[in-house]
């Protein structure tokens, strides 16, 4: 937050948001290309940060090189209009007006609405930990996980990306994993890392450029990715045995047992993804590839065994990117958003 001497209007200078203007404003906020006439109280009452500095005793100017002992701890402010105005380095106005939108207007941002364009959510949950605030960045956060959920049901519910969309995507989850890392919320961070491994090796790196990645983040995403795709493929060439050795306890409509039988074909299509979909024995991604026909216990013994390897598989992903399991996490969430 920069300090300095009274603002004069140009051409090039930022121009009030017309939103965001109020009369009764005591302090102007700005940015690179917008300033905000907006209420110490307001911003105070919401965030630890504004709140501390808004309290910084405020010097006359002149007055700040007092002799030792005898001077005063504070600042000269700049002015616009007469009024207190404060520079917020490095953050644009537009992404400034997200925040302070947020922040006056209750229903501009929120967690069910699933409109709300990704670029919007990695902005608020940045801003929301920068400036503290607390409610903003819990809303951020719920909302992230309606999109990103801890339970594998959940998941298997979520709408699959278009392929012609995949590079696109790319780069917006991996925006949204840079905010989280920034974020420091450690239960949300296995989802995100997740999320972004099911794209190409190829998807992640241009991404990790394009959005300015820091090494040991992109490091953590790559090897993480490495140990899930692995895990799959394991599963994925199991699921042969896994289905068959269900005959020694299982009973069979038809004389011996289907199981005994049992034969898939062409379950390498499943190798280049690490998406729990493709594992999938609701929606019969797996038993589209099972060439036995299969009486009905038969069948749901084999979706049993397929789902149980399943669920393992999901309960490792958030170790494979060096996470505590579900369960610590789901904690960590519940304590969050309460």
């Amino acid at each position: 937050m920069d300090i300095g001497n009274d603002v004069q209007t140009t051409s090039g200078s930022p121009k009030p948001c017309e939103s965001l203007w109020f009369p009764d404003g005591n302090v102007v906020i700005a940015t690179d290309t917008l300033l905000f006439k907006v209420h110490k109280g307001v911003l105070s009452l919401q965030s630890s940060v504004f709140k501390d500095m808004f309290e910084l005793p405020i010097v006359e100017s002149g007055l700040e090189n007092t002799q030792e002992g005898q001077g005063t701890v504070g600042f000269t402010p700049e002015l616009y209009e007469g009024l207190p105005l404060v520079g917020l380095a490095g953050d644009t106005g537009k992404d400034v007006e997200h925040l302070l939108r947020a922040v006056y207007e209750r229903h501009y941002f929120r967690p069910e609405r699933d409109d709300t364009d990704l670029d919007t959510v990695n902005t608020l949950l940045l801003l929301s930990k920068k400036y503290d605030f607390k409610h903003i960045q819990k809303d951020v956060v719920a909302h992230v996980l309606r999109h990103h959920p801890m339970s594998l049901e959940e998941q298997m519910k979520l709408k699959e990306i278009e392929y012609h969309h995949r590079k696109e995507w790319s780069v917006r989850h991996l925006k949204l994993l840079k905010a989280a890392v920034f974020a420091d919320i450690d239960f949300l961070l296995p989802l995100i890392y997740y999320a972004c491994s099911d794209y190409s090796i190829g998807d992640i790196l241009r991404a990790a450029k394009l959005v300015q990645l820091d090494q040991g983040t992109l490091d953590t995403l790559i090897e993480g990715r490495e140990e899930v795709g692995s895990m799959i493929r394991h599963f994925i060439a199991e699921v042969p045995f896994t289905t068959y050795i269900e005959f020694e306890s299982n009973d069979c409509e038809r004389e011996g047992s289907c199981l005994e039988e049992i034969r898939f074909f062409q379950l390498g299509d499943f190798f280049h993804s690490t998406s729990m979909k493709n594992l999938s024995t609701s929606d019969f991604f797996v038993f589209d590839r099972c060439r036995t026909d299969l009486c009905k216990l038969c069948r749901e013994a084999a979706e049993d065994a397929v789902d149980r390897e399943r669920m393992y598989v999901w309960d490792r992903i958030p170790r494979c990117f060096g996470f505590p399991g579900w369960d610590v996490l789901r904690t960590k969430m519940e304590e969050f958003l309460k």
